[in-house]
């Protein structure tokens, strides 16, 4: 089917222009380093944050700030309200401003009343972000501290059942995120490994992620979403960031949902091919926009939705490997009763790769549609018989 600009892609496909041997899904992101993967930071956060200030260390545009959002999911913190300080902005006077006590026949003075912004005065339980901490100027560091530590600011103390926690990038990475002995030793410092593909899928599934972004991370995340740290030359990995190359754009999960609105955009005619590419090129840069954009060139090879929904055993199974990623994804997005028998009957005749991904994103609790697919027998038949390809 032709997709002309101002037509809806429906699901694109890439041709895979890298060499094997430096395949992306052939990499893997090591983890001897002193890491501990997004979901746990979340438990650790969550069992410690009212007695302890965790600083979340990590990669640029890998959901730290976004924790907070993802605390407020969990049942245990269901009343509590976020707040995000962004602490490179703030100035000294923004911790709070002197009041002044006239007691009668008294001496007159001055106390510090807490900036409402710290809720301090909402008499609910917050969760409190001291985003990019690190790079706050040295007087806004210093005032921070005491809160971060104790919870109380100017002799006033916050809800008993508030959670705070700070941000900021890796040292590594050289952004100027460098505290003083003194100063760090009192966050619980934890370093954050990067967003997974596979992460990054599970979530832009349930958020409106367009199909070609995660099919392109199904088929090369490995590369993508890999560590500068396990990166021996930096141009061996021309996609992400890395302190030693002057790069104006590179690969993150944040990236990637905002090419994402970048194509949804060209997909409805609001923008033409040229302001896309340059768009994603201004964001992710010119290697991973050139491999983008080929699945977006592609998207004609690739069966519709209808296609598959009205003769699942007959309908267009293309031989590129990733326009079959690219298919997986789009089911991951738009799966539903009305048409999850007939995607299980389509599913089994791809390769194996891309079934194994669209099984794996669909085992998280997160997924919202892992009922519909646990209610098919076929989808129970596949992980019973075929269990040991994503154990």
């Amino acid at each position: 089917m032709a997709t002309p600009h101002n037509k809806r892609i429906t699901t694109p496909v890439v041709v895979p222009i890298i060499e094997k041997e430096n395949s992306m899904k052939d990499l893997t992101v090591t983890m001897n380093r002193n890491e501990l993967p997004r979901s746990q930071v979340v438990e650790l956060i969550a069992a410690l944050g009212r007695e302890q200030t965790v600083l979340v260390q990590g990669g640029i545009g890998n959901a730290k700030t976004a924790i907070g959002e993802t605390l407020l999911t969990l049942p245990q913190f269901a009343e509590h309200q976020l707040l995000i300080l962004d602490m490179p902005t703030m100035d000294v006077g923004d911790w709070g401003i002197p009041m002044v006590n006239k007691p009668e026949g008294g001496t007159p003075s001055t106390a510090f009343a807490p900036n409402e912004a710290l809720g301090l005065h909402l008499g609910k339980p917050t969760i409190t972000v001291m985003d990019e901490l690190p790079k706050s100027s040295r007087g806004v560091l210093n005032a921070g501290l005491g809160f971060a530590l104790s919870r109380k600011i100017f002799g006033k103390q916050g809800h008993p059942d508030s959670i705070v926690f700070a941000t900021g990038n890796k040292e590594g990475e050289a952004l100027g995120d460098v505290l003083l002995p003194h100063q760090g030793e009192r966050f619980l410092k934890v370093t954050m490994s990067n967003l997974t593909g596979p992460e990054v899928i599970e979530h832009g599934s349930q958020t409106g992620m367009h199909a070609s972004v995660m099919g392109f991370i199904g088929e090369y995340g490995g590369q993508l979403h890999q560590a500068f740290e396990d990166v021996s030359d930096y141009n061996d990995n021309p996609y992400i960031y890395h302190p030693q190359a002057q790069r104006e754009g590179f690969w993150s999960p944040r990236g990637a949902a905002q090419c994402s609105q970048y194509i949804h955009l060209y997909d409805k005619g609001l923008i033409g091919k040229e302001t896309l590419r340059v768009s994603i090129a201004g964001k992710v840069g010119i290697p991973a926009m050139r491999l983008l954009m080929t699945y977006i060139e592609l998207a004609k090879d690739v069966p519709s939705t209808e296609d598959i929904k009205r003769d699942p055993e007959n309908a267009l199974v293309p031989d590129n490997s990733s326009a079959q990623f690219m298919l997986a994804c789009n089911a991951l997005a738009t799966i539903d009763k009305t048409w999850v028998d007939a995607w299980m009957t389509y599913m089994v005749r791809l390769h194996k790769e891309p079934q194994t991904m669209f099984v794996a994103c669909t085992r998280p609790d997160t997924y919202k549609q892992r009922e519909v697919l646990l209610g098919c027998p076929a989808y129970k038949a596949w992980c019973h018989e075929n269990h040991f390809l994503y154990s």
